[in-house]
């Protein structure tokens, strides 16, 4: 499915949850307890979620292609992302609360060790899957580097992902 959109289709998916919280940022707007802040926050974890969403299943559909000279752990695929989205998710929710103890100190250091690694496996096997499935070997880095900033890149580098994606559907359908 993944595979079948369009650029735009997920340009415009994925920059929704991204520009919304900026026009939360500066408002007045409240809903019943809840502040713009707060509002703005939980958008920006939606936001979150749903780009790394569009990676992981990216790294899915790419793994299942059987011509796919690249393979990796599809578990570890999945870990590593949720590694990244609830490292992320700890950023951002640390702007709500003012208090921080110890445990909590030792809990986000931990978890920004984990998004690193999180991102760092994630970016790489797509990125890599990715070029192995175009070039038909498997990619050396310097192959696949730039593929790897182009998804890091967001929102740019869906206009040069997804039209890939989209060739590498129409050749193997």
């Amino acid at each position: 499915m993944i595979l079948k959109l369009k650029h735009w289709q997920v340009f415009i998916a994925l920059m929704f949850f991204t520009v919304l919280p900026f026009l939360l940022a500066d408002s007045n707007l409240g809903v019943s307890n809840v502040s713009s802040i707060e509002l703005k926050t939980t958008f920006v974890v939606i936001g979150q979620i749903v780009f790394f969403s569009w990676v992981l299943l990216l790294g899915l559909s790419l793994n299942k292609i059987e011509e796919n000279p690249h393979h990796f752990s599809k578990i570890l695929l999945v870990i590593s992302t949720l590694c990244c989205i609830l490292g992320y998710g700890d950023i951002q929710l640390q702007t709500l609360s003012a208090n921080s103890s110890s445990i909590h100190a030792i809990i986000s250091s931990l978890l920004s060790l984990l998004t690193f690694f999180g991102l760092f496996y994630t970016f790489k096997n797509v990125s890599q899957s990715l070029k192995s499935i175009e070039i038909g070997e498997k990619a050396k880095f310097k192959d696949y580097i730039l593929d790897a900033i182009w998804i890091f890149m967001f929102p740019i580098g869906i206009w040069f992902i997804q039209p890939r994606l989209n060739r590498i559907y129409e050749r193997i359908k």
